[in-house]
């Protein structure tokens, strides 16, 4: 009883946010059911652009997770906030401008909308993430995920309506998050157009360059074979198949990713002062890689009846549900790395380490329509978990 008062907040929070998890992958095969494995793969382009627009903003949201402690007083954090706001509203416009070269005029304005919402959303929860006000992202994750599977339940049979209601949902969390410190949030909008200096200027691009680029390291690890698989001339229904399969890899990837989510500022900072808790951390890292053959053993059996009973039309579904997962755990264990670099400022050396692996990914991407298909996924896992190893056992972090 003791130990359920000691953990009770990451308790509540792991629930809900698996509740949350479980609503948004329900709307995920509700929307596959209804729109079909073709119009999946004409979606994977999309998923793919709107996951690495992301990095438009540079990292800013990742500098409010590591920085905001060392920020003292309230002009000083006002101060930070507003110059944060300001480089994701330069994003904005930037991405405003790529997503209309790249796609059609049917998609591009949503799918421009729809990224740059995420790049504020992420702005708001890395605030409240720093302010320990957990129970805010709980809310506002459940709150959405209600809201898409509701719309996409009764009102979605087509792609761009998915986009519409997707944009629709991101917008109410967007009002859902402003309204929980509106006065806080008014005065950076007050400030919004005040000429920051050029040393706070630097300061948040630099460290947001090395923090963007560390957690666009993880991105690239985590869709690199959706970026192949795109660009090799298969049919759009193998696409879907295997974008569904991504989603399904991703859900775990989240799920996996929870506590890591709301340990990750106290994390960084023990890490940085304590090195037990460093030496401890590293070693739980070793005893979760131990049992990852037996968790995907559970995962291709589950996939098998995916599969069979719920998605009989999309083709090679287990396997490719399989081969998702084994890439998404690997990106796993190099993330938990990468918070130890984090945590001892050494983002630039992680960084440095991980263009190793760069040359590996460009000849595969160069032969990979060459090779068949079922082998590209497994072979990036191999690339990744390699890394892991050369980082954990050779480079011993």
């Amino acid at each position: 009883m003791q130990m359920f008062k000691n953990y009770k907040s990451i308790i509540n929070f792991s629930v809900l946010k698996f509740i949350a998890l479980g609503l948004s992958s329900f709307s995920m095969i509700v929307l596959a059911k209804k729109i079909g494995p073709y119009q999946m793969g004409l979606a994977m382009p999309i998923f793919l652009y709107i996951t690495y627009s992301n990095y438009l903003s540079l990292g800013v949201n990742q500098v409010m997770t590591k920085n905001y402690s060392r920020t003292k007083g309230n002009s000083n954090i006002l101060k930070f906030l507003t110059i944060n706001l300001q480089i994701i509203l330069f994003a904005f416009i930037l991405n405003l401008f790529i997503s209309y070269f790249i796609f059609s005029k049917q998609f591009f304005f949503y799918i421009s909308a729809i990224s740059s919402i995420i790049m504020l959303r992420g702005y708001f929860s890395s605030y409240f993430r720093v302010i320990n006000k957990i129970f805010v992202l709980n809310y506002a994750n459940i709150i959405f995920s209600i809201l898409l599977l509701c719309l996409v339940v009764f009102f979605t049979d087509t792609l761009d309506l998915y986009l519409y209601v997707w944009l629709i949902s991101l917008l109410v969390v967007i009002l859902y998050y402003f309204f929980q410190k509106r006065e806080l949030f008014l005065d950076v909008l007050k400030n919004i157009f005040v000429l920051p200096k050029y040393y706070d200027i630097k300061y948040n691009l630099i460290e947001g360059l090395k923090l963007g680029l560390t957690g666009f390291v993880s991105t690239l690890f985590l869709s690199f074979d959706r970026i192949i698989i795109n660009s090799l001339d298969i049919s759009e229904k193998i696409k879907g198949s295997y974008q569904l399969a991504d989603n399904f890899g991703v859900a775990f990837y989240m799920m996996a990713t929870t506590i890591l989510f709301y340990y990750y500022p106290i994390w960084i900072q023990k890490i940085r002062e304590d090195i037990n808790f460093k030496n401890k951390f590293i070693s739980n890292i070793l005893h979760l890689f131990c049992f990852s053959p037996i968790l995907m053993a559970v995962v291709y059996l589950c996939s098998i009846i995916i599969e069979k009973y719920i998605f009989i039309e999309f083709e090679g579904l287990s396997l490719f549900i399989t081969q998702s997962i084994l890439i998404k755990l690997s990106v796993f264990f190099i993330t938990l790395l990468s918070v130890v670099y984090i945590g001892m400022d050494k983002e630039k050396e992680y960084l440095i380490k991980t263009l190793y692996i760069i040359p590996f990914f460009i000849m595969l991407f160069l032969s990979s329509s060459f090779l068949n298909l079922i082998l590209i996924p497994f072979l990036i896992a191999l690339i990744i978990l390699c890394f892991f190893v050369y980082l954990f056992f050779i480079k011993r972090v």
